[in-house]
């Protein structure tokens, strides 16, 4: 799930992996909560992702179509993790309630539920990330990479669809100048 949100999304690796709910806005002004449930056919029917970059003060915001119904793209993707993560919501510390990664751990160390950031500075140093992520691509035998190689496949990409074109990068990737 980390992995098809930071590709989709071309967010920072710290950014992903701290994602939080209230960061998600799945409800609009005229059809409220159960936007998911109607379908109105219309542009506004969009999921938005506001990313919170840790040096900027600006919001990273991406807009996904919440109709299509492709495994990766992001509204499914939340939508799933909602689902599975739903039954650990209740027992998560205060600080981790809202984040839209929870998983428990059942270790001799630390038992309970959890989410990535727990004793580092960055959340992709986070001891569980790295390990969930070494176990991916172990098991499904990819050559190793990281959410920041993620990120910069994203920053290509932009170069390559624009024809180059600089702004457009430095708006993708929420850089304060080119």
């Amino acid at each position: 799930f980390v992995v098809l949100l930071a590709n989709r999304t071309g967010f920072n690796p710290d950014t992903v992996l701290g994602l939080s709910w209230s960061q998600v806005r799945e409800s609009n002004w005229l059809y409220g909560d159960e936007r998911w449930d109607i379908d109105p056919g219309g542009e506004e029917d969009r999921v938005t992702i506001v990313g919170k970059k840790g040096r900027s003060l600006r919001a990273q915001v991406r807009s996904f179509p919440a109709r299509v119904t492709t495994p990766t793209n992001p509204p499914v993707v939340l939508r799933k993790l909602k689902l599975v993560t739903s039954r650990l919501r209740p027992h998560a510390p205060p600080f981790f309630a809202d984040r839209v990664f929870l998983f428990s751990l059942l270790n001799s160390q630390h038992r309970g539920v959890t989410g990535y950031g727990v004793g580092s500075d960055s959340l992709a140093s986070d001891i569980s990330w790295t390990r969930h992520l070494k176990s991916f691509i172990r098991e499904n035998r990819l050559p190793a990479f990281t959410l920041k190689m993620l990120r910069l496949t994203s920053s290509d990409l932009v170069d390559e669809v624009t024809g180059g074109d600089i702004i457009a990068k430095q708006t993708i990737l929420n850089h304060r100048d080119t």
